[in-house]
């Protein structure tokens, strides 16, 4: 079996010699059997957050600005410490409860072409009491088609198409801030594809406003503007905190002294311990990280290019670590 495995890796040359990746492969291996025991009932309900993925968009010609709103919005949340599954659209089924989960926000960056059967699905699920974050234009499907959305929310009120400018103000809660989409408007392009269908509760007097609109047990957070696309990431980050705040989800999971773009930390909580994958994308740096259920702190340092992984158990201690190549992980208080 570990031979199967480590052919499919590709650590073997076709000669049949061995790569230098061969021992730290090896390695992880040894580790990771060594933690089996603790990696038992996963708690999913840790991250309640499903990012939905609107498949039309990403097929159609506007497919870089799709990527985009999606990478940005991975960047963000990664700043936000918040993690999420990802899905895309055709798979947002309630055949396919395993894949969407139960979560308690779903996001959608920089909407665009979501279909009508999406937006079915994702209707009844929030009269079920899920709260949804929408971002951009869901007026329009697949098809390039206008689609009543909005009216759902709001009955009665006329909504109209306007084309997104190279500077957009938009008002969160008490804070405004102003966007800068020239980007993707071509600098100046009126004939643009960013579109927001508008009425004055929405868009009054030359700003934007975000609005929560409540649909059965649940709640739609609707900006009308894709954030994603702006180059102002701080924006979304404000966006974001908004939809964590109605919705009561916390970062309880781990600390970090400060955050550091350059170091990646992507967390699993299980039933007895936490698993840690630490990725240093910048310069020689170390950071203190305390996992909140063990209440302890360590200090890691990693060389540049370098991670590790670690297993800290809800007692705190550390019942399992992969870390070479000069990683070193140092427990500073019990």
């Amino acid at each position: 079996k570990m031979e199967l495995s480590e052919n499919m890796l590709g650590i073997y040359r076709s000669d049949r010699s061995m790569t230098p990746a061969v021992t730290m492969m090896r390695q992880l291996m040894q580790t990771e059997n060594e933690a089996m025991p603790y990696l038992y009932d996963r708690s999913e309900d840790m991250f309640p957050i499903l990012t939905l993925y609107a498949t039309s968009s990403h097929y159609s010609i506007y497919h870089n600005q799709s990527v985009e709103a999606l990478r940005n919005h991975i960047y963000v949340n990664r700043g936000l410490r918040l993690q999420s599954d990802v899905i895309p659209e055709q798979l947002f089924s309630t055949r396919n409860q395993e894949a969407i989960g139960h979560p308690r926000l779903i996001m959608i960056p920089g909407a665009m072409r979501l279909s009508d059967a999406c937006f079915e699905q994702l209707m009844e699920t929030v009269q079920n009491g899920c709260t949804v974050l929408i971002s951009g234009n869901i007026e329009e499907n697949e098809y390039f088609e206008d689609s009543v959305r909005l009216g759902v929310l709001e009955k009665e009120t006329c909504f109209k198409k306007r084309h997104v400018r190279n500077y957009e103000e938009l008002q969160i809660g008490d804070r405004r801030f102003q966007l800068d989409f020239r980007k993707n408007c071509d600098y100046g392009d009126t004939e643009n594809f960013l579109s927001a269908f508008v009425n004055e509760d929405i868009y009054r007097e030359g700003v934007f406003y975000v609005k929560t609109y409540q649909v059965g047990k649940g709640r739609v957070i609707y900006c009308p503007l894709p954030v994603e696309l702006a180059q102002n990431q701080e924006i979304t980050k404000s966006l974001y905190e908004l939809a964590m705040e109605e919705t009561g989800i916390t970062k309880d999971i781990y600390s970090v002294e400060a955050d550091k773009e350059h170091i990646f930390i992507h967390s699993i909580v299980y039933a007895k311990c936490t698993e840690y994958t630490i990725i240093n994308e910048g310069a020689t740096d170390s950071i203190l990280l305390t996992d909140m259920r063990g209440k302890t702190t360590y200090k890691i340092g990693m060389p540049s290019g370098r991670g590790c992984k670690l297993w800290i158990g809800q007692d705190g201690r550390l019942v399992g670590k992969y870390a070479i190549d000069g990683v070193s992980v140092m427990q500073i208080n019990r």
